[in-house]
């Protein structure tokens, strides 16, 4: 119960805080201060944002900005290792906070064997991405570009937007490390019950925590700032 209530509330508060920054910068998009906060106003913004995905045309925009990205940062055959990243991740991502969340029995069935499947798809993939993509994600000052409100503090400092995608980008390689140990972990016969039950559970929060990362990810490297 207690992970169930703390993956919805931060599941919640990251796409509440991301679009946030969004509104923030189309109402003043000029304005390094953000504007104060109109809660009608970011509800309209919303629900227009919300209008378009369903119009005729979304998906083929959608199309095409990720393929371009993919053009830009996965070239030719790269771009086949970013989507098995892709696939193996949103279905691993889905099937077990959906399972961790709303299932009380857990994940099982034809369901957990895919989810195994997915699982060593997304360790080698995750393994190929960092290595043709660790120098994109550095920490090196980089002038003149957008700046957006700490995630975690928005009465900190601002963030420069590739020093968000970097930490976004190290967070889910990490969480994608510990979700791979405690897997593997898991299947051998060493361990007793309760530390089987520990696996299990920082597995989620890993799993948890990745996925947060994931949506800060997109929100600051694929989706254009505009949109």
């Amino acid at each position: 119960m207690t992970f169930r209530i703390i993956a919805l509330l931060a599941l919640a508060a990251a796409v509440f805080r991301l679009s946030l920054f969004r509104f923030q910068a189309a109402v003043a998009p000029k304005s390094r201060i953000p504007e104060p906060f109109h809660l009608n106003r970011y509800r309209g913004w919303l629900q227009e944002r919300f209008i378009q995905a369903f119009r005729p045309g979304f998906a083929g925009r959608a199309g095409k900005t990720v393929e371009a990205w993919l053009k830009r940062n996965y070239p030719g055959w790269r771009a086949w290792v970013w989507g098995a990243l892709a696939l193996s991740f949103g279905y691993l991502a889905a099937s077990g906070l959906v399972y961790a969340i709303f299932v009380p029995r857990g994940l099982w069935g034809v369901p957990l064997l895919l989810h195994v499947m997915a699982g060593a798809l997304f360790a080698v993939s995750l393994a190929a991405v960092i290595v043709l993509r660790a120098r994109r994600y550095g920490f090196e000052p980089d002038k003149g570009r957008v700046a957006v409100q700490c995630l975690i503090c928005p009465v900190l400092k601002l963030v420069p937007v590739p020093a968000a995608r970097a930490v976004a980008f190290w967070v889910f390689a990490a969480a994608g490390l510990v979700l791979t140990v405690t897997a593997l972990l898991s299947m051998l016969p060493w361990f007793v019950y309760s530390a089987q039950l520990l696996f299990i559970a920082v597995h989620r929060y890993a799993a948890l925590a990745a996925t947060l990362a994931a949506i800060a990810w997109a929100d600051f490297d694929l989706i254009p700032r505009g949109a």
